[in-house]
């Protein structure tokens, strides 16, 4: 005799996600599928699309009553309605009074982390409560598992999501995106926690076969959990973005107002902006993608980058957040999920449990592991590199994110024109013995990423394009590209400006005058920077001391899984 199919109510059917889970469920053998929702008329189409006929429920998600499921003979609940970040709880008491377990697509960072407070009632009425079963943090934590297996230590975390600008936006995902841009995120990033606005910091990043595309800070569970589970030392950043670059700008432009404190929130805009989203759909592409990346020190403790990712094409991208919540109705089904209690869906799912959908659906995913090879430093000056004390080597070689906290004196821009120039770049202002943290963070394309953290600002550039055979490297502050020769001795180093672009327009050297030096104090590392303009006169100065924790000049700093720096021509 075989055994009675599993009910399943999914709340919100008839939404982006909704319809999407719905398919999925609808070919599960051993699931009994009810559509459930506010309005009758769409749930009725969404039954006739499937093309069969499983039952159809009209109810409101913050009003429904353990009556109301225990009517329907309900065994798992599924609410992917949202959105999430003001929603109430009566869904999920609902269901443990009732004794079903309950299911989320929820990405509200506050309702996933306090999903904990049921846990006492869920694990005695026998059931579970898993909150995020979606692209964040189910499949973002599933995929990190997996990259990080066996690891040492764990400096970095970032996860970004990128979807075609074709797929569908529903009214409650533009509003859940609207509730926190430009509002203050706290996130983890260069060794503490801090505050940034929301869709704040864009900058590319690369999909695999898709290319680059912008992203920016994103207010997700993830942004707590990553810390929370992989502990990591440095970062733990969860990033978004739009296909089309004007209409990720525009979004940023927009948050402007909300920075300012002249709007509380950009959400009453969010009719019209979903409007204006749906005019400009024909354009870009259906293929979205996402990438989980991790930096840190692997089983034998080499410095390594390790990257998943994720493209789908074809308008695949919005099935992927629903896969989660599928894995879990089969866990259940099967009896497989041991799971009593609540908690945000992390560490439940494996990759393996998503990847028969991914073949089914044509989704590509990718791993990359890189172990770290010669730094960039190493590279641009060769044999030449051995010069250099030893502290000043061991800066230079990031394993691969280095934390430095050390003091700074800071002589700021003396003229008007100079402090605007200063703030437009985050250049420091006036202090002295100010606290200073350094990041240098090694990238997978082997450029470097220097972060300066002052009390009153952050400053940040990229080092990349090392030049062995003219001993540079180039350093990018926003759009100001400036090549700088390097000159090692047995003192220390010294940078030097040869070459200044703005994009990719030449400027004449004379317009910039950068006066940098890096020497050695036993086992501290000394810096010395000057930046003037001509007219302008001095930007900034700023000179002090770092210290690299567990360097000691008798204990030679761990180069595990490095190879040897190239000759100089």
């Amino acid at each position: 005799m075989s055994a009675a199919p599993l009910r399943v109510m999914l709340v919100g059917a008839a939404g982006a996600f909704g319809r999407r889970l719905a398919e999925g469920l609808a070919g599960e053998p051993g699931v009994r599928l009810i559509l459930a929702g506010r309005k009758r008329a769409p749930l009725e189409r969404l039954r006739r699309a499937l093309g069969w006929a499983p039952a159809v429920c009209v109810l409101d998600r913050d009003r429904v009553t353990q009556a109301d499921l225990r009517a329907q003979n309900v065994a798992v609940v599924v609410d992917a309605a949202g959105p999430f970040q003001d929603s109430r709880t009566a869904l999920i008491e609902a269901a443990i009074d009732a004794g079903c377990h309950s299911i989320d697509l929820a990405d509200g960072r506050a309702f996933v982390s306090n999903i904990r407070r049921f846990g006492a009632a869920a694990q005695r009425n026998g059931v579970a409560v898993l909150s995020g079963a979606s692209s964040t943090p189910a499949l973002s934590h599933a995929a990190l598992d997996r990259l990080t297996d066996g690891w040492r230590r764990i400096d970095t975390l970032r996860v970004a999501i990128s979807p075609g600008n074709r797929a569908p936006r529903g009214l409650s995902v533009v509003r859940a995106i609207l509730s926190w841009a430009g509002r203050p995120v706290r996130v983890f990033r260069d060794g503490g926690w801090t505050t940034a606005p929301g869709w704040s910091g864009s900058h590319r990043i690369d999909i695999p076969g898709l290319g680059p595309r912008l992203a920016a800070l994103c207010d997700t569970p993830d942004l707590d959990l990553l810390v929370e589970r992989y502990q990591p030392r440095v970062a733990a950043e969860f990033l978004a973005g739009l296909e089309l670059g004007i209409l990720h700008r525009a979004l940023e432009l927009l948050t402007l107002p909300v920075r300012w404190g002249w709007l509380r929130s950009l959400q009453p805009l969010a009719r019209p902006l979903r409007l204006l989203a749906a005019m400009c759909r024909p354009f870009g592409s259906d293929r979205g993608g996402m990438v989980v990346e991790a930096a840190g020190r692997d089983g034998d403790d080499a410095p390594v980058i390790a990257r998943w990712s994720l493209r789908a094409e074809s308008g695949m991208g919005p099935y992927v957040p629903t896969l989660a919540a599928l894995a879990l109705v089969r866990r259940i089904r099967d009896g497989r999920l041991s799971f009593r209690g609540a908690d945000p869906c992390t560490g439940i799912l494996t990759l393996a449990d998503f990847e028969a959908d991914f073949a089914r659906l044509g989704i590509a995913t990718a791993t990359e592991i890189r172990p770290l090879g010669v730094s960039l430093f190493e590279r641009a000056l060769g044999n030449r590199f051995c010069r250099l004390p030893a502290v000043t080597r061991a800066i230079h070689r990031p394993d691969p994110v280095l934390l430095l906290d050390g003091a700074a004196d800071v002589d700021g821009a003396e003229t008007w024109a100079g402090r605007l120039l200063g703030r437009l770049f985050s250049l420091p202002g006036e202090a002295r013995d100010t606290p200073l943290r350094v990041v240098i963070e090694a990238n997978a394309d082997g450029s470097e990423s220097w972060t300066r953290v002052y009390p009153d600002r952050v400053m940040r550039s990229v080092m990349s394009a090392p030049d062995p055979e003219g001993g540079t490297v180039e350093e990018l502050f926003g759009s100001l590209r400036v090549r700088l020769r390097l000159e090692a001795a047995e003192t220390g180093l010294t940078l030097t400006p040869v070459a200044i672009r703005w994009r990719s327009i030449p400027l004449p050297l004379r317009l910039l005058h950068i006066a940098a030096a890096e020497k050695a104090d036993g086992e501290r590392h000394l810096f010395d920077v000057a930046i003037a303009l001509p007219l302008v006169g001095g930007l900034v100065h700023y000179q002090g001391a770092l210290g690299l924790p567990g360097f000691s000049l008798n204990t030679p700093r761990r180069a595990a899984g490095r190879r040897s720096a190239p000759a100089a021509e």
